[in-house]
């Protein structure tokens, strides 16, 4: 019996690394941009739901201490991409950000962001507009390069008295370069991304991030991922912000047209900033 569940047993892993190795490998990621432009003439919507909480955060030394209370953040993103030509699509993105604090006394009275006591509101998230150009391909060894560039027309939301409002806009440029490569079943990604102002104002900062995914195409269905990201923020006239997070999820695929994404976040380490554990849900379309 033994001898004969063995050559079945090999003869269904063969068929299964078969089927994977026969299918496009996917490289999608839950924060981590791929280097695949939207196929020419098609289009993609993407619908992304973020829920984060804090009960501590990140001092400027990189210890740890109690706010007083707890901060929510739910953050609904939306983004719609078009395949322009080959290698080269668009993507338009912006969103709402609800924040809500419980804090029953200010932790950081020079805080950039958020201050301290109870307060809640609402305002529309940064509206991006973004060119990417898959300018090499190795398909062979399965590497590609990518740029994206585009301007962004950034917002922050800042406690007013007993709400938080949006506190000004400005214009900014964004661009970074991204780098895929598969090993069969698997694919890396890294991105490097920096962002600064085109205008001089109180509410300007630069931004650079980067961030490491991996993802195993388990079948054709099936995508699990993790994720290192890096963030760094440069405020104008306040301390610089930065956050280290690691990201674990799946990205379920019912169809070709069709995909879910779970996820969630947890930072580990960061400076001047609250220290989130974070949900996501997400679904796009494809068409």
């Amino acid at each position: 019996m033994l001898a004969t569940a063995r050559p079945a047993l090999a003869t269904l892993i063969l068929l299964l690394s078969g089927a994977l190795h026969a299918q496009d490998l996917d490289g999608s990621k839950i924060f981590t941009t791929d280097t695949s432009p939207q196929e020419p003439g098609t289009f993609s919507l993407n619908l992304q739901y973020l829920t984060s909480t804090a009960t501590t955060e990140f001092a400027s030394g990189g210890g740890r201490s109690l706010l007083g209370g707890g901060r929510q953040s739910q953050l609904f993103n939306l983004s719609v991409a078009a395949g322009l030509a080959d290698n080269l699509d668009l993507t338009l993105t912006s969103g709402l950000n609800n924040l809500q604090d419980s804090l029953q006394e200010d932790p950081d009275e020079d805080e950039f962001s958020l201050g301290g006591g109870g307060a809640r509101g609402s305002g529309l998230t940064n509206l991006n507009a973004s060119l990417r150009w898959r300018f090499w391909q190795d398909e062979e060894e399965g590497r590609s390069l990518a740029f994206t560039t585009g301007p962004a027309l950034n917002s922050d939301l800042q406690k007013v008295g007993g709400n938080y409002q949006v506190n000004g806009t400005f214009l900014a440029w964004q661009q970074s370069l991204l780098l895929r490569q598969d090993f069969d079943p698997f694919v890396a990604n890294l991105e490097i991304y920096y962002s600064f102002p085109l205008q001089s104002s109180e509410q300007t900062y630069r931004q650079f991030s980067t961030n490491m995914g991996l993802g195993w195409n388990a079948n054709d269905w099936l995508l699990p991922v993790v994720e290192l990201n890096y963030s760094s923020v440069t405020p104008s006239l306040n301390e610089p912000i930065e956050s280290l997070s690691v990201t674990g999820g799946l990205i379920l695929k019912p169809s070709e047209a069709w995909q879910f994404t779970l996820g969630v976040q947890r930072s580990v380490a960061g400076r001047n900033i609250e220290n989130y554990t974070s949900f996501t849900l997400g679904t796009s379309v494809n068409f």
